[in-house]
Order: C-alpha cells, then sequence, then structure tokens
C-alpha cells in the first residue's frame, strides 16, 4: 500500500514514463537521510513553491508532521532574521536554473531560530523540462556555535603570541634607548657635542623603531568594520597598477597585468570591501618590491610583478599577485602570515599579517606558493573572493 502523504497522483502526473511504486520506495529511501531533502514544483511566482515532498529529518528540522508541510511553500520557515539579500540570490539562482549554495537564518514552528545551509538544484524530466526544485537542508547552529568557540580560543592564542612578541619587540629599542640616555646622562658635561650628537641620533633611530612598530599595530586594526559589495576587480586592479607603476619603473620593474578574458569582464565581480580590497592589493604589491629587492643574488632575467584576474568556477572570482623574487621555502610558506615574521632585514613583520585578516574578513582566502626553476622562481599569493553574478 502507498504512503498517502507522499502524493502519488502527483508523482504518477510528472513522470509519466516512471514506475510510481519505484518513485516512491526511492523517496520512503530518503527518509532516514540525516540530511533535510524537500522537493517542490517549479513555480516561483506566489503562492508556490509548493511542497510535494520532504523526508523526516526535514520535517523535524521543521517542527510540523508531514501533513502540515505539504503543499505549502518553504518560505513558511522564514522570518525577521532571514536575510533578504540571500533570499534575492536564491530566487535569482533558481530563476536561471543555476543550483544554489547559502546559509540563512529560518524558524521553526515554534518561533526558535537556527541556521541552515542548504544546496538548491534544478530537476528536469526525460524530455528536459523542468519539474522540480530540489533542497537539502541542515541545521548548522550547533556546529556554527562551535566554530565561533574554536574561533574565540584561536584568537586568543593569537592575540597571547602577539603581545608577548610586542613586548619583545618594545623592550629592545626601549632598552637600546634607555642605556643610550643613561650614558649620555652621566657624561653630559665631559662629552665633545659631535659624541652627544651621535647619542641622540642612536636614541630617535630606537624611536622611530617603535614608532614603526604602533604604526603596524594600527594597520592591523584598520578596516575592521567592513562593508561588502560588488566590485568590478579589473577597474580596481588597474587604480593598483597606476598608484605603484611610479615606484616600479624607478626600481626597474617590469608590471604584468593581465585582465580577465573579454567574455569574463562581466563575470569577474567579486564580493568585497573595495577600500580594503585596494589595501590588500597595495600591500601585495609593495611586498613583492621588497621581496625583489631583497634578492642577494645577480639577476640573470629582469624583475617582474605579474597581476591578473579571471572568473572561476564554483563561484568565486582568482587574484593573482606574482614575484620573481627569492623564493619562499615550505617552512617560510607556512610561517608567512604570522605576525612579526619576516623575511626581510627590516621591517615589522605585520604586512602580510593584515592583508591575511582583511582577506578573511571579506569571506575570502589567501594561499602563497613558491615554484619554477632556479634560474626564475616565482612566489604567488592567490586570493578567492565570493563572485557575484547579475540577475
Amino acid at each position: 500500500m502507498k504512503p498517502k502523504t507522499r502524493g502519488s497522483g502527483v508523482w504518477a502526473r510528472l513522470f509519466e514514463a516512471g514506475s510510481v511504486d519505484a518513485i516512491e520506495g526511492f523517496l520512503n529511501g530518503l527518509d532516514t537521510w540525516p540530511v533535510g531533502i524537500v522537493i517542490t514544483d517549479a513555480l516561483l511566482d506566489e503562492p508556490g513553491p509548493r511542497i510535494v515532498y520532504a523526508n523526516q529529518t526535514f520535517c523535524a528540522i521543521a517542527g510540523l508532521p508531514i501533513e502540515k508541510v505539504l503543499g505549502r511553500s518553504p518560505r513558511f520557515l522564514q522570518g525577521p532574521a532571514s536575510a533578504r539579500s540571500e533570499l534575492e540570490r536564491l530566487r535569482r539562482c533558481l530563476e536561471r536554473r543555476e543550483t544554489f549554495h547559502g546559509e540563512l537564518v529560518n524558524y521553526r514552528s515554534d518561533g526558535t531560530p537556527f541556521l541552515m545551509r542548504w544546496s538548491v538544484f534544478p530537476v528536469y524530466d526525460t524530455s528536459g523540462q523542468l519539474r522540480f526544485f530540489c533542497a537539502l537542508q541542515r541545521d548548522v547552529t550547533e556546529e556554527r556555535r562551535l566554530e565561533s568557540v574554536a574561533e574565540a580560543k584561536t584568537l586568543t592564542e593569537s592575540l597571547g603570541v602577539l603581545f608577548a612578541t610586542l613586548r619583545h619587540e618594545l623592550a629592545n629599542p626601549v632598552n637600546s634607548a634607555r642605556a643610550a640616555l643613561t650614558v649620555l646622562r652621566g657624561q653630559v658635561h665631559e662629552q665633545p657635542p659631535a659624541a652627544t650628537v651621535h647619542v641622540i641620533d642612536r636614541v630617535m633611530e630606537e624611536l622611530e623603531r617603535i614608532v614603526y612598530l604602533i604604526k603596524g599595530l594600527r594597520s592591523y586594526s584598520a578596516f575592521e568594520s567592513k562593508t561588502l559589495e560588488p566590485v568590478g576587480v579589473d577597474a580596481l586592479l588597474q587604480r593598483v597598477v597606476a598608484t605603484v607603476a611610479p615606484e616600479a619603473e624607478r626600481r626597474g620593474i617590469a608590471l604584468d597585468h593581465r585582465p580577465a578574458e573579454r567574455d569574463e569582464r562581466d563575470e569577474a565581480r567579486a564580493l568585497a570591501d573595495p577600500r580594503a580590497l585596494f589595501q590588500v592589493l597595495l600591500n601585495l604589491t609593495t611586498n613583492a618590491f621588497e621581496a625583489i629587492a631583497g634578492d642577494p643574488l645577480p639577476r640573470s632575467v629582469p624583475a617582474r610583478i605579474r597581476i591578473a584576474t579571471s572568473a572561476c568556477e564554483h563561484g568565486t572570482v582568482l587574484i593573482v599577485v606574482s614575484n620573481n623574487g627569492p623564493p619562499l621555502s615550505l617552512e617560510q610558506q607556512a610561517r608567512i602570515f604570522r605576525p612579526f615574521f619576516t623575511t626581510k632585514s627590516s621591517g615589522s613583520g605585520l604586512g602580510l599579517t593584515i592583508v591575511k585578516k582583511m582577506v578573511t574578513q571579506m569571506n575570502a582566502t589567501i594561499e602563497v606558493r613558491s615554484e619554477g626553476d632556479e634560474a626564475e622562481p616565482w612566489t604567488t599569493f592567490e586570493l578567492r573572493f565570493p563572485r557575484v553574478v547579475d540577475a
């Protein structure tokens, strides 16, 4: 006997070529899946799309029996904290018959909010006609809470390392300046003016080191508030190149800017904070200048920096900043984003830490690798940002 809660008549009408028993048997097998599964009709306008199938996991998430789920729109789960921008992005994907992936705050039948991670994809019949949308849904509220706890723990540990290192970094110039001033105080009436000026110059150098560190810390906390919006990456890269071109020419470094292919231009739009992204790319380019300048070996090839972008699969925009300066060892690559770590003889060691922090705050990723041969090694920073696709 076929279960009435699964809408035998609906499946019989929509899958004329299939066996109703087989279809119902398949759907019954999905009831035990740990992921919520919902199948709706393909009508996007009100009152649709309407649910024609839901498994037990989805009913448990919603807090409703199956008979109070079938025939309703999944919109009944939405509430005050459900992000309208995410719902609009979902609709645009469904209108274009594209697969959607996202997260949204939804509400159970008793009003309890929960964070849902879900994917929605179109389902076609054997003739190629769109018949359904199928959604896979998972309650990730507890998972996200545990992630937040882990992030807080990691942040606490990182701050401990940061301030311990800062204490050490500040102690050196402070102790050096104090020692110099102590000497000056004890011999102020005996030393010739030139010696006094020399001591003062030493103190000024140490104070400059302190100022440099403080500036780095100020940058570390800059851009705390991010405003994410669609950013034309190619146009922004052109601004970066125009900004650094005079310095590149002065240093004799060739700048190679490779924009996205013409048919990708409209798609190479990233969801980012334009101000923070400009600063990130400026920092990476400046870092490339310094890396090339720090090469102790004679160059057999011209110094070059490559900046490129492209729209990628899986909804991302790739931005690449490469330089043919000295390669990074695997150990250096593993430590490159840590506070106060630097491969240069001078510098605060906070530049790439700041870059990593700002990239992460924009829901993006950054990775580094060194490759190539001994004649021309390349160190590459790859940034991946969420891609914005217009309706």
